[in-house]
């Protein structure tokens, strides 16, 4: 029995690494975003 409950949970660790792949992913995406989006405002503001 408790060897099902191991060999079950194997995946659940493996997509749990998936999403925070993911999600560092979109944060990263989102920081350079913010970022350029701050250079943007610093050009419009130095006019």
């Amino acid at each position: 029995m408790g060897k099902l409950i191991q060999l079950n949970s194997i995946p659940k660790i493996l997509e749990l690494g998936d999403r925070n792949e993911n999600l560092r992913r979109r944060r990263d995406s989102i920081n350079k975003r913010l970022k350029e989006i701050e250079e943007i405002k610093k050009n419009i503001f130095k006019k």
